[in-house]
């Protein structure tokens, strides 16, 4: 169950008040389908679509015990509910001897790694690439997680532009 709960939170960048809701009825051909994030649905009804990863699929298979209305179920085979998912959740990672880890550092986790990708041809994924998946209404929250991968990639391209003339200038 620890085990899919980071799979939901790494792989999807859901809030604490979502992943508790996902479950079967949600996912359909592989792709968690017109799911309306709790806070965002308040003021927009924005639905998101995403497929899950092929390791979230997986796990969702190998974990022994899901319910039939969410994945992430009590002791009891009941839906958790927010606050008391978060008390398993912390109790897991200070299982697993990460006290610094938490629900929200999860979802950041994942917007984090959205960000930071780059694919073989250069391509990176901008704002709303990361809000179809996030469901995040104000794109300025995005907006740091996208400057903060373009300052690292900008630094990288600097210093390897900086070695190549170094090298240049030494033959």
């Amino acid at each position: 169950m620890a085990r899919l709960a980071l799979a939901l939170y790494v792989n999807l960048g859901v809030r604490k008040s979502d992943v508790v809701r996902i479950g079967p009825r949600d996912v359909h051909n592989g792709v968690l389908t017109d799911f309306t994030p709790q806070k965002t649905s308040r003021s927009t009804g924005m639905k998101i679509n995403v497929p899950l990863m092929q390791e979230t699929r997986d796990i969702i298979a190998a974990t022994p015990l899901t319910g039939t209305e969410t994945y992430l179920v009590t002791s009891f085979g009941k839906p958790f509910t927010a606050n008391g998912f978060g008390n398993k959740m912390r109790e897991w990672c200070d299982q697993a001897g990460l006290p610094e880890c938490s629900s929200h550092g999860l979802r950041k986790l994942c917007l984090t790694r959205l960000a930071d990708y780059e694919g073989p041809d250069g391509r990176v994924l901008d704002v709303r690439d990361l809000q179809a998946i996030s469901g995040h209404k104000d794109l300025r929250e995005l907006q740091v997680y996208i400057e903060n991968a373009d300052r690292k990639r900008r630094a990288k391209r600097a210093i390897a532009q900086l070695e190549e003339a170094q090298k240049t200038r030494a033959r």
